[in-house]
């Protein structure tokens, strides 16, 4: 059994504000942004208005044009190794590898504003050009396609967005004139209690949907039928879920430059400051990611990211206080000083995936000195010495 003879120290992180400001990434200035998904790793891509996509390698820090030129893409999806893109009255491209070439896929002049998959089936919401919208499925990742649902005379004519509830299936709707269900995959119905532009959709658990609006945050607590304003928020605007938390876009005319988050939403929310960044919600141009520790938007005057710093509060449980980790957070440049000297300790430090960074063995030594080359992110350092005495902790690296 390893012997707690190190400091033992309970590290507990959170998101600090956004003192630092976000930064506008490279090569996207002035671009119309309409959606960003991660592709994988640290590959991003971007679909913009006339411009086609970018791609980023490096998590949103630099991005170049990749695919489409001139084409006004206005929603990506991936599904397992196949990228779809759906654009402004050009139909969808679809590709199985990024080093390929994309096959046009024509779907009647329609505006695409967004994309869904459930259950092997693709969706894709639109507008007419020259009619009404549809929600067009297909059942063979894209290949083809056909009207699922349609608007006319008392019902939408536009569909933002969609998403479906995953226990029993109901399709959950966006439209500019309120939110819609269908339990039965062929009619539509509205749900009651609130009307006005929904701008999408968020299944969070049970019969729990979440819905963004111009005139504020909805709730449904029976899968859709009928909802309220969310008592715990104010904001109104584009909800997002990431990793079990919501955010949404706080106003959508502008008043609140902000981005509030809870994952918990019977509490107060909180609010990230994004007070350097433009966005227009009425152009329906505002995306948001979160991957590996970085906040990237896509606004209609380009990408920003911003990799919050992280509060490290240090308790101690023993009363050893003298085995610092510094600095922290840090550029990957750090040191640990054991405070005597230790004939030897062996350093593991591993990722948020658990994958093994470094296996170091330090030998007479009371100064541990650290110079790693790794991406931005949260990372786990264990100390093993001569008599098998443990010591972890965590730090991050900006």
């Amino acid at each position: 059994m390893k012997n707690t003879l190190f400091t033992l120290i309970l590290i507990v992180l959170s998101i600090n504000s956004f003192s630092q400001g976000w930064i506008s990434a490279n090569g996207m200035s002035n671009n119309n942004v309409k959606e960003i998904i991660v592709y994988n790793g640290d590959t991003l891509l971007a679909g913009v208005d006339a411009n086609g996509i970018f791609i980023s390698y490096d998590n949103g820090i630099n991005w170049s044009p990749h695919a489409l030129p001139n084409k006004s893409v206005t929603a990506l999806i991936k599904i397992g190794n196949t990228v779809l893109a759906g654009t402004y009255a050009d139909g969808i491209y679809k590709t199985d590898s990024l080093n390929g070439g994309w096959q046009n896929i024509q779907v009647n002049n329609l505006h695409i504003s967004s994309f869904a998959f459930y259950n092997t089936e693709t969706y894709f919401c639109s507008s007419g050009s020259m009619g009404p919208g549809a929600i067009y499925r297909s059942l063979d990742t894209g290949k083809t396609w056909n009207q699922h649902f349609i608007g006319h005379t008392g019902s939408p004519h536009h569909f933002i967005q969609m998403t479906f509830n995953p226990i029993n299936g109901r399709a959950l709707i966006a439209t500019p004139f309120g939110a819609h269900y269908s339990s039965n995959q062929s009619t539509l119905t509205q749900t009651t209690g609130f009307a006005g532009t929904i701008r999408n959709v968020i299944h969070w658990n049970n019969d729990t949907v979440l819905y963004g609006g111009d005139f504020g945050t909805y709730i449904s607590h029976n899968n859709g039928s009928s909802g309220q304003l969310l008592s715990t928020y104010s904001g109104s605007g584009q909800l997002f879920e990431i990793q079990d938390t919501i955010y949404s876009t706080g106003s959508w005319n502008l008043s609140s430059n902000s981005v509030d988050y809870t994952s918990n939403i019977n509490s107060t929310w909180q609010t990230l400051p994004v007070s350097n960044i433009s966005f227009n919600l009425n152009d329906y141009a505002f995306t948001f990611v979160k991957n590996n520790n970085r906040f990237i938007a896509g606004t209609p005057t380009g990408v920003f990211y911003y990799s919050p710093l992280l509060t490290v509060n240090v308790e101690d449980y023993h009363s050893q206080k003298n085995i610092n980790l510094s600095p922290n957070p840090n550029n990957g440049y750090f040191s640990i000083n054991l405070t005597t000297i230790r004939s030897q300790v062996r350093a593991t430090v591993t990722n948020s995936l658990g994958q093994i960074i470094i296996n170091k063995t330090f030998y007479s030594s009371d100064m541990l000195e650290f110079y790693l080359d790794i991406p931005p992110g949260v990372y786990n350092i264990e100390l093993v010495s001569e008599n098998d005495n443990f010591y972890s902790t965590k730090f991050l690296k900006l």
